[in-house]
């Protein structure tokens, strides 16, 4: 059973840009976050590169934000020596890129089991693989360490290992800090990744203040159908995130809470039969809170556009972290039922048709 927990300081929230990036462009997601009164954010490499380096830590520092992580680093594992060192030049441009933008920490994704220069898997070396990240950390945090830029090891669900990250429990990544050392390496707990784990709280405790450097909060969906996409809206799943905080909390954990939903075209579509233009309203009427899942539930709002506009970050974080039942346990809709047909104003916008980017891997 959870304890009541009271509300988070609003100012501890922050966005991952993975969350928005089907709708804004991250200018705009920057502005958007001092808008809504949002002090945090966590923007991806790839959206930087878009948008300039310089640029962009000119703009987050114009809006007054800090950048509770800097996603990503890792993927170290190579089928040769070619391709780890291209691994490690990559990973000390993300450390550069991290120091830029003032990042408390650039998070790694460490990779799985080797790939070819084509990205296809060539071996089934799992242990192989690990030993190929633990030389590939240490390598980094030499670098790392010189610039003061901390990483944050962030495990991943299992399903993940062969392809994302084969390290997938806390255990593991607390035995890599002690190991490398933990000055300057931590771990990013992202509760998607975790909650299952049976020693998730005594691993928390182990790894204390020092190494909690970072906190994902989503929630987790039944069924999930797509572990990249069912990343759900706090409140809508199954994971106990009042209880998780409460271990991070006795354990030290001061930061940023940190919202990661992959919120796609095509997961908004398969969940309701309707078009991506209908349920995605303009970044004017309030897309940042809409998309970060605070409004858009089903059966518990009427004036979706209207509300979004007043949302700012303190009730984010109450339906972050408020106990809701889980409202995703109905059974599916059977072959050849009929759906209700979209709104009007649905059949208005049809012919608008939403910008569309590949959802970020995590």
């Amino acid at each position: 059973m959870s304890e009541t927990l009271p509300t988070p300081d609003p100012g501890l929230l922050s966005i991952n840009t993975a969350t928005v990036r089907q709708q804004w462009r991250l200018p705009d997601i920057i502005s958007g976050c001092a808008a809504l009164g949002i002090r945090g954010i966590a923007p991806w490499r790839d959206q930087v590169a878009e948008a300039g380096l310089k640029e962009t830590a000119q703009r987050i520092r114009d809006a007054g934000l800090f950048v509770s992580g800097y996603c990503r680093g890792g993927m170290f594992p190579a089928i040769d020596g070619a391709g780890r060192r291209a691994a490690r030049d990559d990973n000390r441009r993300a450390v550069d890129e991290a120091l830029s933008v003032a990042a408390r920490c650039l998070v790694l994704v460490v990779g799985g089991l080797p790939k070819d220069g084509e990205g296809r898997i060539a071996s089934k070396d799992l242990a192989g693989a690990r030993s190929m990240v633990r030389d590939g950390l240490g390598d980094l945090l030499e670098y790392s360490r010189s610039s003061g830029m901390p990483l944050a090891i962030e495990p991943l669900h299992p399903m993940y290992a062969a392809d994302r990250a084969c390290v997938n429990t806390m255990a593991q990544a607390n035995d890599l800090c002690d190991e490398l050392g933990d000055d300057g390496l931590g771990i990013a707990v992202d509760v998607h990744h975790v909650w299952w784990d049976p020693q998730l709280k005594d691993q928390i405790e182990r790894a204390g203040d020092k190494r909690l450097l970072a906190f994902h909060v989503c929630d987790w969906l039944v069924p999930t159908r797509d572990l990249l996409l069912d990343r759900g809206m706090m409140g809508d799943g199954v994971i106990d995130l009042p209880l998780i905080r409460s271990w991070m909390e006795r354990a030290g954990y001061r930061g940023a809470h940190e919202v990661e939903i992959f919120f796609g075209q095509r997961l908004v579509e398969a969940r309701s039969g309707r078009s991506a233009a209908h349920l995605h309203p303009p970044p004017s009427d309030g897309l940042l809170a809409v998309a970060t899942g605070i409004v858009l539930r089903s059966g518990h709002q009427s004036t979706r556009r209207q509300t979004a506009t007043r949302l700012r970050s303190v009730n984010l974080l109450r339906a972050a972290w408020r106990r809701r039942p889980c409202t995703r346990t109905q059974p599916r809709r059977q072959a050849g039922a009929t759906k209700s047909p979209p709104p009007a104003s649905a059949a208005a916008s049809a012919g608008r048709r939403p910008r569309t980017r590949a959802p970020a891997r995590p």
